[in-house]
């Protein structure tokens, strides 16, 4: 009577013994593919990253080269063939030698304040700024720069001030209707807009452009990401804009996004 007893306790025993050498091989299975799932998906993030680095050395080198060529070409026809005797020349060459600069500053300035800021010394210089000035000023310069038909309207109160670094946040909006001046048909409509609510200010830019298809809009804020379809490969850039963008107004303790409106185009 003893026995039957026993033999039930050690089959109890085994089956716990086996149910604990499955449960534990299943855990190591699963913890061998999360491994090797995990490795391929970093080794593929950083092939990602590292196309993306090298886009971005390939195109910024063609930014730097252009505006420098154009100055020097510029300086030379002034210094070596007599044009600077030519007040009319000599204003056009100098004019462009001016835009050619500005260009270079611009970008060095967004890479200095995207290093500074990983390297966490990164301080603005805050001021209390009219947006409705900012505002002008930028749609004043953009007019300027491009041939395209560009309508811009704005909508903010006279009196409408906030404080932040008015240099970068300049940069920040002028960024943004670069890009929807350069992602747009023939012509194109933009809207600059702020408001206040409550404490904070709401500033966006919307544009009849092109748009950004749904798959790539979470990506467009990091850094060296381009879309890689579509017309945006006809268009130059290094993938720094949108992320300088984003760098800034999170520096001043706001959100940026983007938001897809039918045939428009909108980043807060």
């Amino acid at each position: 009577e003893i026995m039957p007893s026993l033999v039930g306790s050690e089959m109890c025993i085994r089956d716990r013994n086996i149910s604990g050498i499955i449960f534990t091989s299943l855990m190591v299975v699963a913890i061998v593919i999360f491994s090797f799932w995990f490795f391929i998906n970093t080794l593929k993030k950083q092939m990602e990253l590292d196309e993306m680095k090298s886009s971005f050395t390939s195109n910024i080198t063609h930014e730097l080269k252009t505006p420098i060529a154009v100055a020097y070409a510029a300086n030379d026809a002034l210094l070596n063939y007599g044009l600077g005797n030519n007040p009319i020349k000599r204003e056009e060459y100098l004019l462009d030698t001016k835009e050619q600069l500005e260009k270079l500053s611009a970008l060095v300035e967004r890479i200095l304040s995207m290093s500074m800021k990983e390297r966490g010394n990164f301080r603005l210089d805050v001021s209390e700024t009219n947006i409705r000035d900012m505002f002008e000023k930028i749609a004043q310069e953009t007019k300027l720069r491009t041939t395209k038909n560009c309508d811009i309207q704005i909508e903010a109160d006279d009196n409408l001030t906030a404080v932040f670094d008015a240099k970068l946040m300049s940069s920040v909006v002028s960024t943004l209707v670069d890009n929807a001046v350069k992602y747009s048909g023939e012509s194109v409509s933009i809207l600059l807009k702020a408001i206040r609510k409550s404490d904070k200010l709401f500033l966006s830019v919307s544009d009849n452009g092109t748009g950004i298809a749904q798959e790539h809009q979470r990506h467009v804020f990091e850094k060296f990401y381009r879309v890689p379809h579509g017309d945006v490969h006809e268009v130059k850039g290094y993938g720094i804009g949108l992320y300088f963008a984003k760098t800034i107004v999170e520096r001043h303790g706001g959100p940026v996004s983007y938001t897809h409106l039918r045939a428009h185009e909108t980043r807060h």
